[in-house]
């Protein structure tokens, strides 16, 4: 996508629902594409993130930021709506969206 903060993000349980959002792009639009993982590593039933600042420089030493965080979705891990990204995303901008139940 060329924007951030979850925005642009789909999530298609086929193929075929692929190629139908990509015919509706406009030609010559640029578009990401990667095989969603169906059994990831949960914590608590949710999907989760570490995030993780490492640098590495020209002389290939590696310098890690100690304040690793980790980021959890707010909704619990189910296939059964693929579609909420609440449930698939774990992107801050995209959690903060949720109403408090």
């Amino acid at each position: 996508t060329n924007n951030n903060r979850g925005n642009g993000i789909r999530v298609f349980n086929s193929f075929a629902q692929i190629d139908e959002h990509l015919k509706k792009k406009s030609t010559g639009s640029q578009v990401i594409v990667q095989k969603y993982i169906e059994r990831p590593l949960l914590y608590r039933n949710r999907k989760f993130d570490i995030r993780v600042l490492v640098m590495v420089d020209h002389l290939m030493n590696v310098y890690v930021y100690r304040d690793a965080y980790c980021r959890t979705s707010t909704q619990e891990y189910s296939l059964d709506n693929i579609q909420d990204l609440f449930i698939h995303l774990t992107n801050y901008a995209v959690q903060k969206k949720k109403k408090k139940t």
